[in-house]
């Protein structure tokens, strides 16, 4: 049931891209954790920029969806380095890095339902469960400068995974 709720929830967000980038732009407040990561396609190689809710705890940046399953998680996956740009700040280049099951994935799930739209946050609540069983989420490492690639959004992708 949650799989199919998030789902619907997210096909409505991402057809609100223009109101949310309205909202950040006016700074309305819990719109200010709404970046966008420069993510290349994995089997095309198209730029598949995704705008999504960046949690912040204990001094690292993470990002990741409620139900673990969208296109832009396997063009994640797949990418070495990604631009991460965050509103009203400089565009840093991170290394995604999955989270497995664990304690600090546990304390950003928990930290999740307290970032991001207001309007989220009940459901993000109601869900946790869920979120648990099924979320995936990646923290994103910021790359020492000489690992930069000159334009991050088509950084090398990841070898595969035996």
């Amino acid at each position: 049931m949650w799989r199919i709720i998030w789902r619907a929830g997210f096909a409505v967000i991402r057809r609100s891209g223009p109101l949310l980038d309205f909202l950040v732009r006016l700074r309305v407040p819990t719109y200010d954790g709404i970046v966008k990561l420069g993510i290349v396609g994995r089997k095309t190689g198209a730029p598949r920029p995704a705008t999504v809710t960046m949690i912040e705890l204990a001094g690292r940046r993470y990002v990741g969806h409620a139900s673990g399953s969208a296109t832009w998680l396997t063009n994640l996956e797949a990418m070495n380095a990604v631009t991460l740009t965050i509103p009203y700040s400089k565009q840093v280049t991170v290394h995604p890095t999955p989270l497995f099951l664990g304690p600090e994935r546990d304390a950003v799930i928990r930290a999740g339902a307290h970032s991001g739209p207001i309007h989220v946050r009940p459901l993000y609540w109601a869900s946790r469960k869920h979120i648990l069983r099924a979320g995936v989420f990646y923290r994103l490492d910021p790359l020492p400068p000489q690992e930069r690639t000159v334009d991050p959004s088509m950084a090398a992708p990841r070898p595969p995974t035996p």
